[in-house]
């Protein structure tokens, strides 16, 4: 679960990135465009603040069967840039994973 959370960000904010004109226009030096996303991720990191959600994850296998997770995440950002950011997530359905 964690997992596919942090695949989605970094597909979603990889995609922002190569939207950016500057990380196109440098596209020919991988050195630079390495140092330039680096810089840009640290950036875009900071100010968004403490967050929260309620989530209810619906899982299908291939057969077309179901299964719920009802979960809760929440993100402190650190306090420093130095601080990295906790990330926390509660299972609270089904029984057998809840906590």
């Amino acid at each position: 679960m964690t997992t596919m959370i942090i695949r989605f960000v970094w597909v979603f904010t990889i995609a922002a990135w190569l939207a950016t004109p500057t990380l196109v226009a440098s596209a020919e030096d991988p050195v630079r465009l390495g140092g330039i996303i680096a810089r840009e991720a640290d950036r875009r990191d900071l100010g968004y603040g403490d967050s929260k959600a309620v989530l209810l994850m619906v899982l299908e296998d291939r057969k077309g069967n179901t299964r719920t997770r009802r979960l809760r995440f929440r993100t402190l950002e650190g306090l420093q840039e130095t601080e990295g950011d906790k990330s926390l997530i509660i299972f609270d359905e089904p029984r057998d994973i809840k906590g």
